[in-house]
């Protein structure tokens, strides 16, 4: 496994600096992508990676830093020829790995430049394939556990926000 540093800035970037993310090269070949901030998309393209390659996105919280480039991300992906209205429908979608606290907040924050599309209104499931994390999710034999993070506290309620341990048996 190799883990790129896309962009380890603050939430404000400058120019030449990117929002906190994060590429992951699997040896199967497949890649991962830890939080899609606004700046992002531009990372990936000052990185040379090819969006369409990427198989799975984990969003660790609503922040836009964090989620806030989640619209071009997925409208780089989409499938413009067919507008199918669901993931099941193409090959085009990753897979949305987040706590279900977050995966429901995302629609939210995101919506407004993907919810029209040409004849269809678009949806999360339209874009990706979301699956709700309980305590950790699997790839490659690598295990990514969920971590409660305390980051923001509102109304004496920590805001959902999960930071991750990657760990893989003999790693």
């Amino acid at each position: 496994m190799l883990i790129k540093v896309l962009g380890c800035s603050t939430a404000f970037p400058g120019l030449k600096t990117y929002n906190q993310s994060f590429l992951i090269e699997f040896d199967n070949g497949d890649l991962g992508l830890v939080d899609c901030g606004e700046d992002t998309p531009k990372a990936l393209i000052h990185h040379n990676v090819n969006v369409k390659k990427i198989k799975w996105l984990y969003a660790s919280h609503r922040h836009s830093d964090h989620i806030g480039g989640i619209p071009r991300f997925a409208l780089s992906r989409y499938d413009f020829f067919n507008f199918p209205t669901h993931y099941s429908q193409g090959n085009y979608a990753p897979i949305l790995f987040g706590k279900k606290q977050v995966l429901d907040e995302i629609w939210t924050a995101v919506k407004g430049p993907l919810a029209t599309l040409q004849n269809i209104e678009g949806t999360l499931e339209t874009f990706f394939e979301p699956v709700p994390v309980k305590d950790f999710f699997m790839w490659d034999d690598w295990k990514f556990k969920l971590i409660q993070q305390v980051h923001v506290v509102s109304d004496a309620e920590i805001m959902p926000s999960f930071g991750l341990i990657i760990s893989k048996e003999g790693h």
